[in-house]
């Protein structure tokens, strides 16, 4: 007898204004479950490249296509969230989980109201939860921070880490004489131009001899302009664009410096 596999509803939007970090996080939750979950993604107006790495770990994406205008993290008012938006997708047997900050108590008590099972990642414990599941995968979370329902489970901590493959792998030895290389990335949109002052203070230093920057297709066009500006004046600096995570793990492993943001 074949068994049917359940249907995971991965939920997820990411651009210049709030970054990447959600929609990457469940396409490595994806890799975890493909093979014994049918996953779709749904997402709304990705780019190109963002399309291309969920169909190559996802059964299905749906692209809402709202275009939808968002706020960055620190610009978003309690209370404020986004309407429901799949109505037209969920029939009620499915395990829904979202990644976001404003999937808030309508759009959570929506998902409920299917039948749908939900599971919701949050890392900032900002609003009253409504899912079945709740995951944190950072170290020493006080469980006391959330508001969560009595039937709510809530995980937290390193043994709960969204993480994809390439990334578990073992540290490559080093070379002890290994010349000092940079590598730089302030997350995937980067929306204040954090970058450039970075790359400004290590070119100043001069204590390396390369530096490796992590750029995205959802960068401003104006910042690229000016990176690779300075690029062009300097054969030090060296710029990545969109790379995979096995591509993203070979960069680090031959680095010996990372500035990164705390995300």
């Amino acid at each position: 007898m074949i068994a049917i596999k359940k249907n995971v509803i991965l939920r997820a939007d990411g651009n210049g204004q709030i970054g990447l970090g959600h929609v990457y996080r469940l396409l490595a939750l994806s890799e975890m479950l493909k093979n014994h979950f049918n996953c779709t993604f749904v997402i709304d107006n990705p780019d190109l490249f963002i399309l291309m790495e969920i169909k190559k770990s996802c059964n299905r994406l749906i692209n809402l296509e709202n275009k939808r205008v968002y706020q960055p993290a620190d610009k978003i008012k309690a209370g404020e969230e986004i309407d429901f938006d799949m109505q037209e997708i969920l029939i009620g047997n499915e395990i829904v989980v979202t990644d976001g900050y404003l999937f808030g108590k309508k759009y959570q008590v929506a998902v409920k109201s299917t039948g749908a099972s939900l599971v919701s990642i949050d890392d900032l414990a900002s609003m009253e939860l409504f899912a079945d599941v709740i995951i944190n995968h950072a170290p020493g979370i006080n469980r006391s921070i959330y508001k969560i329902q009595s039937y709510s489970q809530l995980l937290t901590g390193l043994d709960y880490a969204i993480i994809r493959k390439p990334f578990l792998k073992p540290l490559k030895e080093r070379n002890q004489d290994l010349k000092y290389k940079a590598f730089i990335s302030l997350g995937g949109s980067d929306l204040y131009g954090f970058t450039e002052n970075l790359l400004d203070l290590l070119t100043a230093v001069n204590m390396f001899e390369e530096l490796h920057i992590l750029c995205s297709s959802s960068f401003e066009t104006s910042l690229l302009a000016r990176l690779k500006k300075k690029q062009f004046g300097n054969p030090k600096i060296k710029m990545h664009f969109n790379l995979d995570a096995e591509a993203l793990v070979a960069l680090l492993d031959d680095s010996t410096h990372a500035f990164v943001s705390a995300s």
